[in-house]
């Protein structure tokens, strides 16, 4: 160990020199040290003076309540969207459904459609399900169908981009508007909106929420070590964020979480990765065993949409 040089003092071996240790205590930083007591004259000096040796300790960290804390925000994250998704649908249900089979007779109208209505859903399985539901019905060819889980794909990137972006002032005004309105709203209209801006708002803080968790995890080398082992197992990340994405019915939250674990430098970039791209793969299966019938063109856009996530995760891997 070697002490932090003091004043003019330009030998760091305070022991080498003839210092003494004095006192062992702990600085500002809950980190021990020792206090020495050096003749500076030793090193070109004519006066004493005090030098701390401090020695590197990593803060404990209780992964138990670590692991409840990080469970509680991921649900008020997925109670957030749930809360967006349903206020949106009773609000504009009709209108987006409307919209979605008009913009289905032209592809690049369809693409657009698909990255608004999933930015309003947040959830591109929502939209996916509504797609499925026209090509089911012989409203939709397969082409434009496809456009449209495209656009939903582009907009849960979108999604995710903007809350990435330090919004966490945003979260009480939002939730207090929501509340006013949720409230005070004098119509249906107004009250489903409060919806959407409540769970704007729990949405963020919960983001926020995940990102203070995980802080403290990031000095804890042994959970670090054991997630380092995704990057090394990309097919494990991949199943991994699959199923989580599957389970959660929600690929936003799923890659908000793997995006707070990046940030806090929890996970490498490696497994960042492979999360991500499974997590894409996982809510391609959601439409796939919701679509119900013995009709194959019922089953024709999802499995078009699992086999254009699987080529995507394939690249991604190489």
């Amino acid at each position: 160990m070697r002490p932090a040089p003091v004043g003019g003092v330009r030998s760091p071996s305070f022991l080498a020199d003839g210092g003494r240790p004095v006192i062992l205590r702990r600085n500002a930083h809950q980190a021990p040290a020792v206090q020495f007591l050096c003749d500076r004259r030793l090193s070109g000096a004519s006066s004493y003076d005090f030098a701390l040796l401090q020695t590197e300790t990593l803060p404990d960290v209780d992964i138990t309540l670590t692991a409840l804390s990080l469970a509680g925000a991921v649900a008020l994250l997925l109670w957030g969207t749930h809360m967006v998704q349903t206020g949106m649908l009773r609000a504009f249900g009709p209108r987006l459904r409307a919209v979605l089979s008009k913009a289905l007779k032209n592809r690049l109208a369809a693409f657009a459609t698909g990255i608004g209505v999933t930015a309003l859903l947040q959830s591109s399985t929502a939209t996916g399900l509504m797609a499925t539901n026209f090509a089911a019905g012989g409203l939709v060819d397969l082409v434009p169908a496809m456009a449209i889980m495209l656009g939903a794909n582009v907009g849960t990137a979108l999604i995710v981009t903007l809350l990435s972006f330090n919004v966490a002032l945003l979260s009480p005004p939002l939730i207090l508007l929501g509340v006013l309105l949720f409230r005070r709203g004098g119509g249906a209209m107004l009250h489903d909106l409060g919806r959407v801006f409540i769970g704007l708002g729990l949405m963020i803080l919960a983001l926020h929420q995940m990102l203070t968790v995980l802080e403290p995890v990031e000095h804890a080398p042994r959970v670090v070590e054991m997630l380092a082992l995704l990057a090394g197992v990309p097919l494990l990340a991949i199943a991994l964020g699959a199923v989580a994405a599957w389970a959660t019915h929600s690929s936003v939250a799923v890659v908000l979480l793997v995006m707070s674990l990046a940030a806090s430098r929890v996970i490498p970039l490696e497994a960042a990765l492979m999360l991500v791209a499974g997590a894409n793969l996982g809510t391609a299966l959601n439409p796939l065993l919701e679509a119900t019938g013995d009709d194959p063109a019922v089953r024709r856009v999802p499995l078009a949409n699992l086999g254009n996530r699987l080529i995507g995760v394939g690249a991604a891997w190489l």
